[in-house]
């Protein structure tokens, strides 16, 4: 007699012809249960092992801070050298330096040096931040001038700056109309009180400036008469405020007032541009000026 296993509910069943293997409705539906929980345990069982092995490295990556995504996709290229901004006059005895971002470096190192041929400068911050303010309770002192550079760190490798930042510790601010470049220039209409323009030199020669620009509307066959007042220094007597009209060389400010005329049939737009001459400066130094501005008249041309 032949045997041929059939497994039901964990059984073997001999099959002959003499002993067939009735199947009852009852045995069939109890075994079809038992194998729909089996084929559900093992989908679900494979859809779990599934998502695990798709989810895992995103949870991985989002718990440890992009860390394979910063190791796979950073730069191969060292970090660059720049001369961090240096704004010293936005605001009184405060200097806001910042930097850009480097994707080649893992940390910053600013340093700081007074002024002078041989400046010897000392750390005021290390880390990941792209600004830093320097304040008198950092060891800044009023009217001194300061050089900064910036260092930078890839793994265990430092990358020293050559670059430098220069900056004054002032205890004056920047006016608040914001016209020191030509596209930013204002409309000259009466007074505009309490402007300032500054002209510095630092020990290595580098010089740093200020300029106002300004417009003046002057209709056909007339001429506007445009007065500078000096706040201070009020000590100074010598004016070192110059003008430059229609691409012209720089000239000295006229004490009384400046004329300027249209002699056209056609209303002309004249560009006035303000700043401090370089003979302000003797040496190595800072000089601030603050003065006022006006649009005294319009008055007809006379020939």
């Amino acid at each position: 007699m032949k045997f041929r296993k059939f497994m039901f509910g964990g059984e073997y069943n001999r099959i002959g012809k003499l002993c067939p293997v009735i199947r009852t409705p009852e045995f069939i539906l109890s075994n079809g249960k038992k194998h729909n929980k089996k084929n559900q345990t093992r989908f679900f069982s494979r859809l779990f092992i599934t998502l695990t092995i798709l989810l895992t490295p995103v949870f991985i990556t989002s718990c440890c801070n992009n860390v394979f995504a910063d190791i796979l996709l950073r730069t191969y290229d060292d970090p660059f050298d720049e001369a961090p901004d240096a704004d010293w006059f936005s605001e009184e005895k405060k200097i806001f330096i910042s930097w850009t971002k480097d994707e080649g470096a893992d940390e910053y190192i600013l340093f700081r040096a007074e002024d002078s041929l041989s400046p010897q400068y000392e750390q005021i911050y290390r880390g990941k931040d792209l600004s830093f303010t320097d304040t008198l309770s950092n060891g800044l002192n009023v009217n001194q001038r300061y050089l900064y550079k910036l260092d930078k760190t890839r793994g265990r490798k430092t990358f020293y700056g050559q670059k430098m930042a220069y900056a004054y510790c002032c205890d004056r601010s920047r006016d608040i109309y914001d016209n020191n470049t030509e596209e930013k220039m204002i409309k000259l209409t009466s007074d505009i009180d309490s402007l300032n323009l500054y002209y510095g030199r630092f020990c290595d020669g580098t010089v740093i400036y200020e300029e106002d620009f300004f417009y003046v509307v002057i209709p056909p066959h007339r001429q506007a008469e445009l007065v500078l007042e000096r706040i201070s220094p009020a000590s100074s007597t010598t004016n070192y405020i110059n003008y430059r009209d229609k691409g012209l060389p720089e000239q000295t400010f006229p004490p009384n007032a400046l004329q300027l005329e249209n002699r056209t049939s056609e209303e002309q737009i004249r560009k006035i541009m303000l700043c401090l001459d370089s003979t302000c400066v003797t040496g190595a130094g800072l000089y601030i000026v603050t003065y006022n501005f006006s649009l005294a008249n319009i008055s007809k041309y006379q020939n």
